[in-house]
């Protein structure tokens, strides 16, 4: 022990001091070390370096302090000794034979040194214990820092495998860390085949040629001045490009990619991604709207613009030439009847079988174009005279009036065509249009099936019909129309038991308009339905009145159109009347055409059956023409047949007419339904259907149709035997 502390205490005795403390502290930390190294934890190895760096200049700090403190100690003059003081040998209990130099003890000596190193070494093991925990603690966290990175990451992946478009991230190296399900299946290139390629060994899967995707375009800016993307388009540190891709496709594939660099928290590109969308729709969307634009969608014909360019070019070209080209207008006859009555999809049919039938009747010179719903334009070059514009317009209608099948079924048109030339009806593309449409409406008038030159009088006609149809529009809100009414006569008795509705326009400017003069324009317009309704009404309201005034009311009835059968409200309408006037349904007779019947026969059967449960009467006008049968009629809740007057007005000098004037009413008959027979002139004619026993007649013979007033004065008098008879209450 003596030669221990006579070792310790020299010169050397701080350096000897720090050694010691530097190695009994230091064993913890080597192990912390070597713990760390075996875990592969660069840092915490860095950290445990710098603590036993620390650690050892503590120990020498300490070693120094210790030794120069005991040299001190040793230095100084030893108290005086006095056999009272007890407490010097407790300070210094040392033997008292061995003594110091100084008079100092040498056990109080080492007992001092070994108390102060004792409490040097535990101050030191304790801050060696806070280093390893803040050491474990800095542990914890770069696992836990490691565990949040590993979930960012699983995170990531999972965030873009969920999105819809094809994405690709690669590192500065231009290598692939990420490849999503969707660039798989735009691909059809697994991930594990991609992760870790580098450079031009994925832009081939993905781009199809030698050159680098996008994304590495954004992180060499120099690839971009190769030109290898003409189509990029550059904003801030975003690309963008449209691209074909002829090898992910037997048929290729657009794309669009949009390509952009990553950073990491302190602003350092570490990547860069690019997302690819699947484009291919809607470019061939946009390829088919281009074809739109100059081609009808239906039909495939040239449109209105092609029409209107070809046209601009051809007068150009003949005003150079001085020769005469022609514009045709056509219209079907029709169709809006045969849409209604046969569906849309069937009228769409049926236009798309007329162009193809014009196409190969006109010669490839020639252009047919579809101007929109049943309107069609023709443009003819190289006239030498307007003959021969007339010759290809009756060329068209004899091959349009040739029957169509369309879904098995045998469907007859005719069309109206208007003409107008140049340069003597127009020198520009929309006065030569205008005028061949408005001599198409003057073809129309004159009954369909024909057509009709350009004439400068039809401009007038075609300005009167548009103030017409202005007019029209406001007659039912000024109660402008009425009604007058022709009567049906029995032939047994010789009185009136009937009356059909007639509606009459008081125009303000043109005075009395009859049906003839607008109810076509009524039914182009759409306002037939609106003018219909008001007869119903004003029909219940009269019949309302003659029940109170006559003691024996008559039957009154009023006409129904095509539209009216396709009007979901029409039965509505009727009940309507009948409820608000209190009306015997069995009073009001309802009027269709048999060409309505035909056109329609669903929803003719269904309308009628319907007005029939009302209790009110069906009659069906102008038979004979339709080509329907009776036996087709006898399925139908029908009460009177009226025999067309075409069938009567030759009646007593043809034999086919009195022949199928005699069958209709034989057959009528038998199926106990009532005739009439309309257009009755003469007295020859009503004697010839008193013979085939005709039940009624109407017609100029017997009465013009006159106001209500006028009528009742009528209902007094046997109009056929002139007897009188009191029938009015």
């Amino acid at each position: 022990m003596r030669k221990f502390f006579a070792w310790l205490v020299p010169r050397r005795f701080g350096t000897r001091l720090s050694l010691l403390v530097f190695a009994t502290s230091s064993v913890p930390t080597f192990l912390a070390i070597w713990h760390t190294y075996l875990a592969g934890n660069d840092n915490a190895i860095i950290h445990g370096i710098l603590a036993t760096f620390i650690t050892a200049l503590l120990a020498w700090a300490i070693g120094g302090y210790s030794a120069r403190t005991i040299e001190r100690i040793a230095e100084q003059p030893a108290p005086p000794h006095s056999d009272n003081d007890s407490h010097s040998n407790a300070r210094f209990p040392v033997p008292q034979s061995r003594t110091v130099s100084n008079n100092v003890p040498q056990a109080e000596i080492e007992t001092f040194a070994a108390s102060e190193t004792e409490r040097l070494l535990e101050a030191t093991r304790s801050k060696l214990r806070k280093l390893n925990q803040r050491l474990k603690h800095e542990v914890d966290l770069r696992k836990q820092l490691e565990k949040k990175n590993l979930d960012s990451d699983r995170m990531f992946h999972d965030i873009i495998d969920f999105l819809p478009h094809a994405v690709l991230v690669i590192d500065t190296e231009g290598k692939v860390v990420a490849w999503n399900r969707a660039a798989e299946e735009l691909t059809g290139v697994p991930a594990s085949a991609m992760l870790g390629k580098g450079d031009y060994e994925y832009a081939i899967p993905f781009y199809g040629k030698r050159r680098p995707v996008l994304a590495n375009a954004v992180l060499d800016p120099n690839l971009l001045n190769q030109d290898l993307y003409p189509e990029v388009k550059r904003r801030g540190n975003t690309l963008t490009a449209e691209i074909f891709l002829p090898t992910l496709s037997p048929q290729g594939k657009y794309v669009a990619a949009t390509a952009c660099p990553l950073y990491d928290s302190n602003g350092n590109v570490v990547g860069a991604i690019e997302l690819v969308k699947d484009i291919t729709e809607y470019k061939l969307y946009q390829e088919k709207l281009k074809r739109l634009a100059y081609k009808d969608h239906l039909t495939g014909l040239p449109n209105r613009l092609v029409f209107g360019d070809r046209l601009s070019r051809e007068i150009a070209r003949a005003h150079e030439e001085n020769r005469m080209i022609a514009v045709m207008f056509l219209d079907i006859d029709r169709l809006k009847l045969i849409n209604d009555s046969l569906g849309h999809t069937l009228g769409d049919r049926l236009i798309k079988a007329v162009a193809d039938r014009l196409s190969t009747t006109l010669s490839e010179a020639n252009t047919v174009a579809r101007m929109g719903g049943d309107e069609f334009t023709i443009l003819l070059t190289g006239l030498e005279e307007a003959e021969q514009a007339i010759s290809v317009a009756d060329t068209v209608l004899a091959e349009l009036s040739k029957p169509f099948v369309v879904d098995n079924r045998e469907i007859y048109l005719t069309a109206s065509i208007g003409i107008s030339l140049f340069p003597e009806h127009g020198t520009d593309v929309e006065t030569l249009v205008r005028n061949a449409d408005a001599a198409m409406y003057t073809a129309k008038e004159a009954g369909k099936n024909t057509y009709r030159m350009y004439t400068p009088s039809l401009h007038a006609e075609l300005v009167e019909r548009m103030m017409l149809e202005h007019d029209l529009r406001k007659a039912l809100e000024n109660n402008e129309f009425r009604l007058h009414f022709q009567p049906r006569v029995d032939m047994e008795s010789g009185f009136v038991v009937a009356a059909e509705a007639l509606v009459r326009w008081q125009h303000p400017q043109l005075g009395m308009l009859y049906p003839s003069q607008f109810i076509g324009l009524a039914d182009e317009t759409g306002l037939i339905t609106r003018l219909s309704k008001w007869v119903l009404s004003s029909c219940g309201q009269q019949l309302a009145k003659w029940r109170q005034e006559l003691a024996n009311p008559i039957k009154l009835s009023a006409n129904i159109s095509a539209k009216d059968i396709h009007r979901s409200d029409l039965v509505h309408v009727v009940e309507q009347v009948l409820s608000e006037t209190g009306l015997d349904p069995s009073y009001l007779e309802l009027e269709l055409t048999e060409e309505t019947l035909i056109q329609s026969p669903e929803d003719a059967a269904r309308v009628l059956c319907e007005l029939k449960d009302l209790g009110v009467g069906i009659a069906i006008d102008d038979f004979g023409t339709g080509y329907s049968s009776l036996g087709y009629l006898r399925k139908l809740p029908i009460d009177v047949i009226k025999i067309d007057r075409s069938f009567i007005k030759d009646i007593t000098t043809d034999a086919d007419d009195a022949a199928i004037a005699g069958a209709i009413i034989a057959m009528a008959h038998s199926l106990r339904l009532r005739v009439v027979a309309e257009g009755v002139e003469t007295m020859e004619q009503l004697d010839f259907l008193r013979k085939l026993g005709c039940d009624e007649i109407q017609g100029y013979f017997v009465a013009y149709p006159v106001p209500a007033e006028q009528l009742v004065e009528m209902l007094e008098y046997d109009v056929l035997f002139g007897r009188r008879t009191k029938l009015a209450a």
